[in-house]
């Protein structure tokens, strides 16, 4: 740490070549100020401790190649079972990285934003401001008190997100094409990387893409940030040598003619050795180093001429604001900053920070395709080209024969019939069986890259939305989970992004974006207020989906509980409607939205009462109609007591005499009056009286008639 700001001393920022007005100082070179010998054993521990991870690598690294090959449908020459045998390669990885790619890229890169920027608490602002005479000063338009800064954290959120928005489309060049080549690698081999640093030639913050087979790592480490160090292969041309030279960036050294590129590593190369202009290799590695010797290895880049292991060049990789003390001032740790952010597809199983991907799953289903076509094609051949064998007796010219319309040939067969001497070799039509063998495993290959034919946009004209929508998003799900993969790793670089512009990034350079005179690059981009996020929608990946959602958000526009501005915003930015805002307006003399609020209110209130009247009236009908039944059934008991009355005097009067005769007619004209009062209360429709049916019972006697 002591020789860190020795350095620091040493070098101030004035002082760093080719520094221009207005324009951040260049990272300190510390190798300028180290001796040869250091210099030199530095180099050599580099390219030892690459060479220990590249050993490691090198099985996954081949591995990377075997995918690309098989994705690119490389032509490869066969000799077995002859030269030149059919060597067809099933497209079944690219169509599933293919797949991929067309959903995912249309949901990062939408419209021109790409940042957003989130608010971190309230916005509502602080103290409230008073008029002259103490009073709060109120807003005419909303009838609230105003408070100081209320909405700052908004209009800061607002202008970040602009201007990162235009920094990575228009500024950072290549950007949405190497994005677009992540989305096209992650599904093929696992996993691809972006480095996100302040380039000193540029004079700008760049992210640009890195291929897997180019970053190497300890293979057990659990995570990228936390590798013990990373090493990435870059190629330099001896003219790009020479601007970071002049430019204060590398160190002068002296290289002989490039032996080896990258190139070569993947394909067969016929460039010569004598060509002065190929690319060198250097060695990025972001390790640890003890240069002060205090016991405790800083964080720096070192970059090393991997022929030569000459060191050009090392700067620290952390800030002041890294490093963690102790109360008396000592240090605990020094936080490294991470440059390289993973664009991982499916992880590993194993706990390796390389990925997987489509390649890793389908290699095997696919190559198997593949034999399968190919023994098909060479068997048709066989079949169409035929063969076998010449009898000797037979005298005919080898090779190729033709023949002209109507012309014979004359041969000499030692008084043998010609189809006598020659026999054709058995050779069958191309299997059925390897055919279905075919079929099911490429059937088996894409249900397992989740391609289904919902998600290629079959689906039935006639289906609901809502089902619709259902039925997609269930099969979405595999890729909804890779894609919250892609989108927390978007959401990495982008952070990166913001912590360099509060580094690097000029006021004027920022206010000529914005055009804006509130634009503050130090307030703004020294805000803890705001947390930055990608704009990509994590639940709609297809155009499809969004189409179905506006057509089911189309069906509230008459609800009288759904704000129709909104509803109308969202439809049109589902459907990825620009200016929105440009066509949204307000009716003419439309009322104002606190009374149509109240309004609703009041008729809600309205249909409420309705509602209840509704349901006491109902239960009234209801109790009307238990009453009257209950009515009907007395009546219909006392006719049958009645007639069994009467049926009991007529046998009384043919068997019993006297007293008997008279109690049976006193009870008979009881049920008669008790009769008519029950028809006069039913007449009278007078069930709600509070009277009960107590009251019109039988009168009391010894028990029934019989």
């Amino acid at each position: 740490m002591a020789y860190a700001e020795e350095l620091s001393d040493e070098y101030p920022p004035s002082e760093y070549p080719m520094q221009e007005e207005n324009s951040p100082a260049l990272p300190q070179n510390i190798a300028e100020s180290l001796e040869d010998n250091e210099l030199n054993e530095i180099g050599a521990l580099v390219v030892k401790e690459y060479e220990i991870d590249e050993a490691n690598f090198r099985e996954r690294k081949e591995r990377i190649e075997e995918l690309y090959r098989l994705a690119l449908q490389t032509v490869e020459k066969k000799n077995y079972p002859w030269p030149g045998a059919a060597s067809i390669k099933y497209p079944l990885l690219t169509k599933a990285a293919l797949s991929y790619s067309a959903m995912a890229y249309p949901s990062i890169v939408k419209d021109d934003i790409l940042v957003k920027a989130k608010i971190i608490g309230s916005d509502e602002g602080g103290d409230v401001l008073l008029n002259a005479d103490g009073t709060p000063m109120i807003d005419e338009e909303t009838g609230k008190e105003i408070r100081k800064n209320a909405g700052l954290k908004q209009k800061i959120a607002d202008r970040v997100s602009k201007f990162m928005s235009c920094q990575i489309l228009n500024d950072m060049e290549g950007w949405e094409d190497d994005m677009d080549k992540v989305l096209i690698i992650t599904p093929i081999v696992g996993c691809a990387f972006k480095k996100t640093y302040y380039d000193p030639i540029e004079r700008m913050n760049v992210s640009r893409l890195v291929l897997p087979q180019y970053v190497c790592m300890d293979i057990n480490a659990r995570t990228v940030e936390s590798a013990a160090r990373i090493s990435e292969l870059a190629e330099l041309y001896p003219n790009e040598i020479e601007e970071n030279v002049r430019a204060g960036v590398f160190i002068e050294r002296d290289y002989n003619i490039s032996s080896e590129t990258l190139a070569e590593s993947r394909i067969e190369s016929v460039a010569s050795v004598q060509d002065e202009s190929r690319p060198h290799i250097f060695i990025e590695q972001h390790r640890r180093l003890d240069l002060d010797e205090d016991g405790y290895a800083e964080p720096y880049i070192v970059w090393v001429h991997k022929e030569t292991a000459q060191v050009v060049r090392i700067v620290p990789r952390y800030e002041d604001s890294d490093i963690l003390t102790d109360i008396s001032g000592g240090v605990i740790r020094i936080r490294a900053q991470n440059h390289y952010t993973k664009f991982g597809f499916i992880p590993d199983p194993e706990g390796s920070p390389y990925d997987i991907g489509f390649g890793h799953l389908l290699q095997h289903l696919n190559e198997s395709a593949n034999t399968a076509i190919n023994q098909m094609l060479d068997q048709g051949h066989r079949y169409t080209m035929g063969g076998g064998f010449i009898g000797e007796g037979l005298r005919i010219k080898s090779g190729e024969m033709r023949f002209k319309p109507g012309e014979f040939k004359r041969v000499k067969s030692g008084g043998m019939p010609i189809r006598e001497n020659i026999v054709n070799l058995p050779m069958g039509e191309p299997s059925m069986v390897l055919m279905a063998l075919l079929e099911y495993l490429i059937n088996g290959a894409e249900g397992m890259a989740a391609m289904a034919r919902v998600m290629a946009g079959d689906i039935p004209a006639n289906m609901p939305a809502a089902t619709a929508l259902a039925t997609i998003e269930q099969g979405m799900q595999p890729f909804k989970a890779i894609f919250k993969r892609v989108h927390r790793s978007l959401e990495k670089e982008y952070k990166r992004l913001f912590y360099l512009n509060r580094q690097y990034l000029t006021q004027e350079e920022y206010s000529r974006v914005l055009d804006d005179p509130a634009a503050d690059v130090e307030l703004d981009f020294a805000s803890n207020s705001i947390d930055i996020t990608p704009v990509s929608d994590q639940e709609t990946l297809t155009t499809m989906q969004s189409s179905i959602r506006a057509q089911f958000l189309m069906s509230f526009l008459q609800d009288p509980y759904v704000d129709g501005i909104e509803l109308r915003r969202r439809i049109f930015s589902a459907m990825s409607i620009k200016d929105v805002d440009d066509l949204l307006v307000m009716p003419r003399n439309a009322p104002d939205p606190v009374v149509i609020a109240q309004v609703s209110a009041l008729e809600a209130q309205i249909l409420d009462m309705k509602n209840r009247a509704t349901v006491a009236m109902r239960k009234a009908d209801r109790d009307d109609i238990k009453q009257s039944l209950e009515i009907e059934t007395a009546i219909v008991d006392m006719k049958k007591k009645t007639a069994d009355g009467q049926l009991s005097l007529a046998r009384a009067e043919a068997e019993e005499a006297g007293s008997q005769l008279a109690e049976y007619k006193t009870r008979l004209d009881a049920l008669g009056i008790l009769r008519g009062k029950l028809k006069e209360r039913t007449a009278s429709g007078n069930s709600n009286d509070g009277r009960g049916m107590a009251e019109m019972e039988e009168p009391a006697g010894d028990g029934d008639i019989l």
